[in-house]
């Protein structure tokens, strides 16, 4: 069996150039919270001459409060975020062929593009010398109530064995 990485050719500048900005993004973000962290520290080392500590640690009280109520709204998005990803393309499998004998070079495919639950689609792709013919199935859990050629039984195996 060949691995065929074309698509990791293809698409591996893009992968870095995103991981680049990534760490850009990250080290600003990094700065950021140091500077903070510094102005946070000068606070309670230099209270203001007007400020007696009371009310000093009132609003470093509210401050705190204001910060769980963040973290609170954070956590429930990200919650939202983890239920809607349960429902994305997350496996992937494709298979090339010869439909017919006529026509070389494995022209057809059948590509399977499923949730982590095995719901998604196969499509096929049944390429003749003088057409094209483009099939799609609806699956669920890795099955479907129309019939699947070998193929695509092929590239629904390839999604399940690459999920996470």
């Amino acid at each position: 069996m060949q691995i065929d990485y074309t698509f990791f050719e293809r698409y591996a500048p893009f992968f870095w150039l995103g991981l680049l900005l990534l760490d850009v993004v990250l080290l600003i973000w990094l700065l950021f919270l140091r500077r903070g962290q510094r102005a946070l520290a000068r606070r309670f080392q230099e209270p203001k001459e007007s400020q007696d500590w009371k009310e000093l640690l009132t609003d470093h009280l509210e401050e705190i409060r204001l910060t769980v109520d963040r973290a609170n709204e954070l956590f429930d998005r990200s919650e939202e975020v983890g239920r809607r990803l349960e429902r994305s393309i997350q496996r992937v499998g494709v298979v090339r062929f010869n439909a017919f004998p006529d026509v070389g070079g494995d022209q057809s495919f059948s590509i399977a593009l499923l949730d982590n639950h095995g719901d998604g689609v196969v499509i096929s792709s049944l390429q003749g010398r003088t057409e094209n013919r483009v099939y799609a199935k609806p699956l669920k859990r890795w099955d479907s109530t129309y019939a699947l050629s070998d193929e695509e039984k092929q590239a629904i195996a390839k999604a399940y064995g690459r999920g996470g």
